[in-house]
């Protein structure tokens, strides 16, 4: 077969430019510090590159609701641990008001008073709004920015807890409801919510003769009240513990895909130095032999 000079420049001319493309790759990569820089670089590697990607973002979403479930978490917890307090110095008011022999009617009165203060302090501490939301920390999936009504009734909702999705396939509940912390007011069973006990307790204190009887039924309602907030608290504790593991699963994991992406994206950079200056010497090479093959002369036109 005969070979043309035409052919042969063909040959050459696709030879140097392969080789000029393969330097370009090279280059390319090194300036950019990436191996895949289009899909048509590896479809295979790309396609794994956007689900590592995929990963990466559903993580970091998870991560944010790890940040806001902490923060509610500790929020709860200082604000229960508030109540705990203020309870145990309505305990104390109570205990001291039941000594009727060195009561007098004013410092019945005087009792009655601070235990207002005490009731109003109580409900502040209940009406706490998450900072990030402006919503109200005990007052579950509410419209509202309270959890209680000036008057102390509950207007928060029990029905709808809050959530947040902490794991590919775990969600926690990040609140309490006032319900659960603070009890229940129910006429019918006899029972009260802390806010309406320590009202009671302080209209008990301005009766005259003081109900005695009343007032040690009501200090055995507080202890009640001080186990149910002891029990929120652990409660707190326990999903608080969860969130901080799913925290260390969540860095760890965030360190796996990310090593995982740079090894499909990151160039090897001395691997591609060395694939770089053999691209040159290649190209050098190609273009010399080129020069030197072909040589046309007017018979090759001719041909």
């Amino acid at each position: 077969m005969r070979i043309t000079q035409r052919a042969l420049t063909a040959s050459s001319i696709t030879g140097i430019n392969n080789n000029l493309s393969a330097l370009t790759k090279y280059q390319n990569q090194l300036s950019t510090g990436k191996v895949l820089t289009k899909p048509s670089d590896s479809p295979t590697d790309t396609n794994k590159s956007m689900q590592t990607r995929s990963g990466l973002a559903a993580l970091a979403q998870q991560a944010r609701n790890i940040t806001d479930a902490t923060a509610r978490l500790d929020q709860a917890d200082s604000a229960l641990e508030t109540m705990q307090e203020l309870v145990q110095r309505v305990q104390v008011l109570t205990t001291k008001g039941l000594n009727t022999g060195s009561n007098d009617a004013t410092s019945s009165a005087a009792i009655a008073t601070e235990l207002s203060a005490l009731r109003e302090s109580m409900l502040g501490i209940a009406n706490t709004t998450v900072a990030s939301t402006g919503q109200p920390l005990f007052g579950g999936v509410v419209a509202g920015t309270v959890a209680y009504d000036a008057s102390g009734a509950y207007v928060g909702s029990d029905g709808y807890p809050v959530t947040r999705r902490i794991g590919a396939s775990e969600s926690i509940q990040v609140d309490v409801t006032g319900t659960q912390a603070f009890g229940t007011t129910d006429t019918t069973a006899g029972t009260k919510d802390l806010f309406a006990l320590v009202q009671g307790i302080a209209a008990k204190l301005n009766t005259s003769p003081v109900d005695v009887a009343g007032l040690s039924a009501d200090l055995a309602s507080l202890s009640d009240a001080q186990d149910r907030l002891s029990a929120a608290q652990s409660l707190i504790g326990a999903r608080a513990a969860r969130v901080d593991d799913a925290s260390s699963l969540n860095t760890d994991r965030n360190l796996t895909l990310t090593a995982q992406l740079g090894s499909l994206e990151n160039v090897d950079i001395p691997r591609a130095t060395l694939e770089l200056s053999a691209q040159q010497v290649g190209y050098q090479a190609a273009l010399s032999v080129a020069s030197k093959v072909l040589q046309p002369t007017l018979m090759d036109f001719l041909n």
